[in-house]
């Protein structure tokens, strides 16, 4: 049922080495009807209060 609304998912490459707290790495969710939805990051809603 979740596929109806999932468009496509697109990994990036990860960054800052092979593991650890460092390690990043970005997943863009395109939703049908939707497109791409920017989360916000946990400093971005600090920001907001």
């Amino acid at each position: 049922m979740i596929n109806e609304y999932i468009e496509k998912v697109v990994v990036h490459e990860a960054t800052g080495g092979r593991q650890g707290k460092d390690r990043k790495q970005q997943v863009d969710v395109y939703f049908n009807f939707i497109g791409s939805c920017q989360v916000p990051q946990k400093a971005d809603i600090e920001k907001m209060d």
